[in-house]
């Protein structure tokens, strides 16, 4: 027990160097409300709303520090505080009625879901930090946390791609907790890259009582780190 307990307690230090970029381009249907909830019955009427936008996000850190923990099979590090910059952009919603009521029957007002605003400048890049994550699972490293914006405004992004890291996928490399739990392995560098082709299961709603019925556009994403072990 005492010896389980030491090595669940292991921990491993590096300086980190790590860069993140990763843009999107979407366009979005959702309607309101959702399918079996509808006004008026088998009339199905609802409010369809329309936008398309587009971001980017760039975080970049060297001589960072973290301290990884756990055991062989899964390891987490701390987090690690990476600074960067968005650029968001996205059009107000267009709301349309689908559907023609029955005499008789009356349908509220679309409701004001937001969107666009001052936080959607394409032309002006706004700072922040990027809270982020390395996790390693059955060997795999994966980048993981989310990016907050400086000025806590926010811009509509329904692809995730200015809001949340890892879209660039896992390495490929299988071995990693090898590599940190073994000492004598100095330094560490690797990289990841992906894309997406949106639809409309890959793009968000609203959240309850919303349906995203359609989606489009392109998602690309690319992460790059070097873990270099302190003594």
């Amino acid at each position: 027990m005492l010896m389980s307990g030491v090595a669940h307690a292991a921990s491993y230090r590096f300086k980190v160097d790590l860069t993140v970029f990763q843009d999107t381009d979407w366009q979005e249907q959702v309607r309101h409300p959702a399918p079996g909830d509808a006004y008026c019955g088998e009339r199905d009427v609802h409010y369809v709303y329309a936008s398309e936008g587009g971001g980017q996000l760039k975080a970049k850190i060297r001589g960072g520090r973290v301290t990884f923990k756990g055991t062989r099979r899964f390891l987490q590090s701390s987090e690690l505080k990476v600074p960067g910059t968005v650029l968001t952009n996205s059009e107000p919603w267009s709301v349309s009625m689908v559907g023609v009521p029955d005499e008789g029957c009356d349908v509220p007002p679309p409701p004001p879901f937001t969107n666009g605003g001052d936080g959607c400048n394409p032309l002006v890049r706004r700072p922040g930090t990027a809270r982020s994550f390395l996790l390693v699972l059955k060997g795999r490293l994966q980048l993981t946390g989310g990016f907050y914006r400086r000025d806590k405004q926010a811009c509509s992004d329904p692809s995730g791609y200015t809001g949340v890291l890892g879209f660039g996928g896992r390495p490929a490399r299988r071995d990693v907790n090898d590599l940190i739990t073994n000492k004598r392995v100095r330094s560490i560098e690797l990289s990841a890259s992906d894309s997406d082709k949106f639809t409309a299961k890959k793009l968000s709603s609203f959240g309850a009582n919303s349906e995203t019925i359609f989606g489009a556009g392109n998602g690309s994403a690319r992460w790059h780190v070097k873990l270099t072990r302190l003594r």
